[in-house]
C-alpha cells in the first residue's frame, strides 16, 4: 500500500521533564511535514474566456466549493455602458444569499467576510456558489472566484530564546501549540483544474481555447499541456498552440498578453489518433510578477496559412487541457536549517529559535505558503477534471448511483487508459479511497469524468 507523509504526533511538555530528542525531533518533522505541503502542487482555476454579454440577472460563473474559512476573494473584469454584480451562496436553508455585491468599477480584486452569514453556513460544508450580474450594453469576465481558509486556529506569538534562561514548559510549548496551529490552517483540500469541452478550430484566426487563473507565487513555473489531432492539406502549412500570459492590465478587449511558449505542430504531428503534448514554463520565463496578485494563462490555437493559399479543410481536434504550478523542491529564503536532535545533545537557543524561524516562514505566507485558497469550480458531468494525486480521498458530488470514469496516461503519454467507480447509491458526495487503485500512484496526474465537482481530501466527507 502506497503511503503519504504524515503530521507526526508532538507531545506536550510538562514542568520537571527531561527535553528528549524524540519530542524535539517531532517540531522538526512538523516543520519538514508543512514545507512539503506548501510545495504542493496545484491546479489553476478555470476563468471565463474574454467576455460573456450581460441582461437581466445574467449566470457569469457557477460551482462549488468547501466552506473552509469565512473569507471569499474574487477577480472580475467589465467593460461597456452600465453593470452590477453580486456573489451568492445557497445556504443551509436552501436560499440564494447575497454576502457581496458591487457596481460600475471595471476590475474587482478584492476579499469580503461571510462572518455575517456564519448563521446560514456551516464551516467545513460544501456549497454551491455563482456570480450574477445584470447590466445594459455590458460584457464580463471571471478571472477567479475561492475560498480563503480561516486564520490558523491558536497560533500565538513564536517565543523566543535565550542561552543560560531556564525555559517553562509554557513556553516550549507555543511551538507544539503552532505546529499544530498551521496544520489544521491548511484546509485539508487539494486544488484540481477545471477543464473544457474539446474544440474542432477551422479558422486561419486565433481561437482562445482555455484560460486558467492563478495566484503569483515566488519560485513557481507552471506544467501546460493538451492533447490533439487534426488534418492540415499541405506539409508547409503548421498550426501553433501558443501559451499567453495575461496580465492584469487592459487594452481595449484585451489583456496585456506576454507569449510564454509556442509549439507548432506539423501535418505528422496531428495525423493519427490524439496525442499529448506538455511543456514547463520555468519562473524565469514569467518576468516581473507580483506576489498574491492573481494572472491569467490561455491557451490559444492558430492556423498558419503559407502562401495565401485556403484552408478548406484544414482543422485541429483539441481536449483536455491542463495546468498546475511546480514549486522548486528547495526551501526559498528565510527558512532555517533544522539538525537531528540526539539524546545528550546541548539544547541550545539557537536551536530552538530555528524552530520559530520555521513557523514564522510558513505562517507569513510568501514562497512557502501553506494556505492555499480553494477554487469554486464545477467540473460537468462529461468534461474531465484533472487531479494530481497528493491527498488519500477523492470527495466527487455525482447523481447517486452514476458511473465515475478514472482516466490516466498510458504508455503514448494521452489519457488512455481508465477504470470505473460507481457513486454511492444514497446522498450527493461519494468518498473514494484512492490508495485501493495501483494507477495512481502520489505525484501523478489522473482525470475524473461524471461528477458535477470534485477535489481530493485529507478525509472522507460526511456532508
Amino acid at each position: 500500500m502506497q503511503m503519504l507523509p504524515s503530521f507526526p504526533a508532538i507531545p506536550e511538555v510538562v514542568t520537571g521533564q527531561v527535553l528528549s530528542a524524540t519530542t524535539l525531533n517531532t517540531y522538526h518533522e512538523g516543520l519538514r511535514y508543512l514545507l512539503g505541503v506548501s510545495k504542493e502542487r496545484r491546479g489553476v482555476q478555470k476563468g471565463t474566456t474574454l467576455w460573456t454579454t450581460l441582461g437581466t440577472g445574467t449566470t457569469l460563473y457557477s460551482g462549488y466549493a468547501p466552506l473552509i474559512g469565512w473569507t471569499v476573494t474574487y477577480d472580475l473584469w467589465f467593460k461597456g455602458g452600465s453593470w452590477s454584480w453580486s456573489i451568492q451562496v445557497y445556504d443551509n436553508s436552501g436560499t440564494w444569499r447575497t454576502v457581496v455585491s458591487g457596481s460600475g468599477v471595471e476590475h474587482v480584486s478584492a476579499s469580503s467576510s461571510l462572518t455575517p452569514y456564519s448563521a446560514y453556513l456551516t464551516e467545513g460544508k460544501v456549497y454551491s456558489w455563482r456570480v450574477l450580474a445584470s447590466g445594459t450594453s455590458a460584457a464580463a469576465s471571471v478571472w477567479h472566484l475561492s475560498i480563503v481558509p480561516s486564520s490558523a486556529p491558536g497560533w500565538t506569538a513564536v517565543p523566543t530564546f535565550t542561552d543560560d534562561t531556564v525555559s517553562s514548559a509554557t513556553e516550549i510549548n507555543k511551538l507544539r501549540t503552532d505546529l499544530n496551529a498551521l496544520n489544521g490552517w491548511q484546509g485539508g483540500y487539494g486544488i484540481p483544474t477545471e477543464s473544457a469541452n474539446a474544440i474542432v478550430w477551422a479558422d486561419k484566426n486565433w481561437r482562445t481555447f482555455y484560460r486558467g487563473s492563478f495566484e503569483w507565487v515566488p519560485g513557481m513555473s507552471m506544467y501546460c499541456s493538451l492533447e490533439t489531432k487534426g488534418y492540415i492539406s499541405r506539409s508547409d502549412q503548421v498550426i501553433d498552440w501558443q501559451v499567453n500570459l495575461n496580465r492584469p492590465v487592459r487594452d481595449g478587449d484585451y489583456w496585456q498578453s506576454e507569449n510564454l511558449y509556442t509549439r507548432q505542430f506539423t501535418k505528422t504531428d496531428l495525423a493519427g489518433d490524439y496525442k499529448r503534448y506538455e511543456t514547463v514554463i520555468p519562473s524565469s520565463a514569467f518576468g516581473t510578477m507580483t506576489p498574491g496578485t492573481i494572472y491569467s494563462i490561455v491557451f490559444i490555437l492558430f492556423i498558419e496559412i503559407a502562401g495565401g493559399h485556403d484552408q478548406d479543410g484544414d482543422s485541429i481536434w483539441a481536449r483536455r487541457p491542463i495546468m498546475h504550478r511546480i514549486m522548486p523542491a528547495t526551501p526559498r529564503s528565510g527558512w532555517p536549517s533544522l539538525g537531528q536532535w540526539n539524546e545528550g545533545h546541548w539544547i541550545s537557543a539557537s536551536r530552538l529559535n530555528a524552530i520559530g524561524t520555521g513557523l514564522t516562514n510558513l505562517y507569513v505566507g510568501g514562497a512557502n505558503a501553506i494556505r492555499p485558497r480553494v477554487p469554486i469550480i464545477a467540473t460537468g458531468t462529461s468534461v474531465p477534471v484533472m487531479h494530481i494525486h497528493q491527498r488519500p480521498w477523492l470527495v466527487v458530488r455525482a447523481n447517486p448511483g452514476s458511473e465515475l470514469k478514472v482516466w490516466y496516461a498510458g504508455k503514448v503519454g494521452s489519457y488512455t487508459e481508465s477504470f470505473t467507480v460507481k457513486a454511492q447509491e444514497e446522498g450527493v458526495y461519494t468518498s473514494i479511497y484512492l490508495d485501493q487503485f495501483r494507477p495512481l500512484t502520489y505525484g501523478s496526474r489522473y482525470l475524473l469524468e461524471g461528477g458535477t465537482w470534485s477535489s481530493e481530501a485529507d478525509e472522507a466527507y460526511t456532508g
